[in-house]
């Protein structure tokens, strides 16, 4: 039977059932799942397959009004009310296809299920949306987009999460060194942590449309990935703080550290949600400076008498940069911990500018005066 033979029997169909007096639900309901449902998941399978789907004609216009009016009338026919009955019938359509969408052993999977999932929700969603503004609303139950989306998190996420999650830390990593050719796939995945949040928690969204409206639940983000992403990062940075130690003086690390800081937020900014910046600040203070602090604190005063210490000029691009990497390496340990005096060697730096311009600021002062004025004398 092709796509217009289709349409002519289910418009047939409709019209009689529209008319009868008794209402037969298993009658009406096997037209909704034969004409319907059954070729929607036809689709969304053919689709994960790559493969284009014979039946994609059906979810024209003429053929949804049809179903959407067969779905209403079940409901609205004066006699039974029939929607506690479709409400069961979606959940159990929605569980069984959550658990059809096949293997989900890859971040590109499990984006692809995601997006496919939607769809049949959001189907499900308009063809029922009157059962939404009625019998759920009335009896108070989670709207058919809610307890739909559930099914996902339980029957996908629940079981993948493990796997997902190592191979979203190590495309990261790659990020991060850049050596990942293409981040797409990674951000649409984060981008479902933090949505799958709200999806476990709201009780009351109205369509896969409308979740990024819905105010931030970041429960799954922040247990299921931003945990592992810092525990990971720590470990990371602080071998890296040991090659930097090991590997540079003072000032070329202070160099080091400020740039790999500024990198580490512009990941963040790219793939992460921004609360995690505050965390990784505190991570990153923590392995390069809290951890070093002895040996960054025995130096900064050298730094300081190694550029002021008889010197006329005194801040040259140089000394700027470099002075520039201690104070935005120092900032962030005092934004992380401002009250931690452990943490805050801000107040190092400040008093070691405090002791040089108490030693030598007068002299040079009053050695910039004895210029000018020789300047002057001569001018004359």
């Amino acid at each position: 039977m092709d796509a217009n033979q289709r349409h002519q029997t289910l418009q047939t169909f409709t019209i009689q059932f529209c008319r009868e007096n008794q209402v037969d639900f298993e009658k009406g309901w096997n037209c909704l799942d034969t004409y319907g449902i059954q070729p929607l998941k036809n689709i969304l399978q053919s689709i994960l397959r790559n493969e284009f789907p014979d039946e994609c004609s059906h979810s024209s216009n003429s053929s949804h009004s049809l179903l959407y009016s067969i779905s209403f009338y079940l409901c609205n026919n004066g006699s039974v009310d029939y929607s506690e009955k479709i409400y069961e019938k979606i959940k159990e359509n929605c569980e069984l296809f959550s658990t059809e969408l096949g293997e989900c052993s890859t971040l590109e999977q499990f984006s692809q299920q995601w997006k496919i999932y939607n769809m049949f929700v959001h189907w499900m969603y308009k063809t029922f949306t009157f059962v939404d503004k009625g019998f759920v609303h009335t009896k108070q139950k989670e709207t058919i987009t809610s307890v739909s989306l559930k099914y996902f998190v339980e029957n996908i996420f629940e079981i993948n999460k493990l796997s997902l999650t190592n191979q979203m830390l190590e495309n990261i990593q790659l990020e991060r060194i850049h050596q990942l050719s293409d981040s797409t796939i990674l951000r649409q995945c984060i981008t479902i942590y933090k949505l799958l949040g709200i999806v476990q928690t709201k009780k009351n969204i109205l369509s896969v449309k409308t979740i990024t409206c819905v105010p931030n639940e970041l429960s799954i983000y922040e247990n299921e990935l931003e945990t592992h992403f810092l525990k990971s990062s720590f470990d990371y940075f602080t071998s890296l703080s040991e090659e930097f130690k090991t590997k540079y003086d003072v000032k070329t690390y202070l160099q080091k550290v400020n740039e790999c800081m500024e990198n580490e937020f512009n990941l963040i900014r790219k793939l992460l949600h921004e609360t995690t910046k505050s965390k990784m600040q505190k991570i990153m203070s923590e392995c390069f400076v809290v951890n070093q602090r002895e040996y960054l604190i025995e130096s900064i005063i050298e730094i300081f008498n190694e550029f002021y210490f008889g010197d006329r000029e005194i801040i040259s691009d140089e000394k700027h940069e470099i002075l520039s990497s201690m104070f935005n390496v120092f900032k962030y340990t005092f934004d992380s911990n401002p009250n931690d005096e452990n943490f805050n060697l801000m107040k190092h730096m400040a008093y070691s500018f405090q002791l040089y311009v108490e030693k030598n600021g007068t002299e040079i002062v009053n050695s910039s005066f004895e210029s000018q004025n020789e300047q002057g004398e001569e001018s004359k």
